[in-house]
């Protein structure tokens, strides 16, 4: 996906719905035209831009944390 929204609602809905990227406009031509490739290869790709607010959602709703009884 590229556009210039980067909240974090169009990030998650554009990877949930099977997205393998997500690039902000202002990234080069040319490191599109390499994401695209990757991508088609099947690597996921995502702006650092991107990849910050993943991690900090994810660290902000604690969803990486299982919490597990004891048995």
């Amino acid at each position: 996906m590229l556009t210039t929204f980067r909240a974090d609602a169009h990030v998650l809905r554009a990877l949930g719905v099977g997205a393998g990227g997500f690039l902000l406009k202002g990234t080069p031509a040319a490191e599109i035209l390499h994401a695209a490739f990757r991508v088609a290869a099947g690597d996921p790709i995502l702006s650092p831009t991107v990849t910050r607010q993943l991690i900090a959602h994810v660290g902000a709703t604690g969803s990486h944390v299982r919490r597990h009884r004891p048995g």
